[in-house]
């Protein structure tokens, strides 16, 4: 349930923690948002400064996630350079905050690995839950939206209906 690599949840421990959510936004009936987040160019860190540096990168990705979220909120490796978060009591207008103000912090912040500073982006695509759907469909729309962000030149954050929501200056 947890990444070897970063200590954050994996894609099992997320959609287990991520299935508790539902019941209690249906308790609560306050909602809550899906969140992918994929580094741009990660090839790049690899070929240019190795794997290891590549994987101090999602190390360094993963605690400054960590970092900028609540208590209650859920950051899990998804897969390679991707990650996903869970909002609780989050709409949409909430998570894109959220995830505006992570891209910038990211790439105001080149990450640190060893001598080298590697400037790194993120994009975002998001979506807000919904009690008549699966959250499988959540995340399918979210992943739908983050694709969208990397059509359109990546270091942004697009939601779901795919309507830009905030690019870089």
């Amino acid at each position: 349930r947890t990444d070897s690599l970063t200590g954050l949840l994996n894609r099992r421990g997320f959609l287990e923690k991520g299935e508790e959510e539902i019941e209690r936004s249906r308790r609560s009936r306050k909602p809550f948002c899906v969140v992918m987040a994929d580094a741009d160019h990660f090839k790049r860190i690899n070929d240019l400064h190795g794997h290891a540096a590549g994987d101090v990168a999602l190390q360094l990705l993963g605690d400054l996630l960590r970092g900028s979220l609540r208590a209650q909120d859920l950051v899990a490796r998804w897969g390679g350079e991707e990650f996903v978060l869970l909002l609780p009591e989050t709409d949409l207008h909430g998570a894109t905050q959220v995830a505006e103000s992570i891209r910038r912090s990211v790439a105001l912040l080149p990450l640190v690995v060893g001598q080298f500073e590697i400037p790194v982006t993120l994009s975002f695509g998001l979506a807000e839950h919904r009690p008549e759907r699966g959250l499988e469909v959540t995340i399918a729309h979210a992943d739908a939206a983050l694709y969208r962000a990397k059509a359109e030149g990546r270091d942004r954050v697009v939601a779901h209906p795919s309507v830009p929501v905030f690019t870089p200056k």
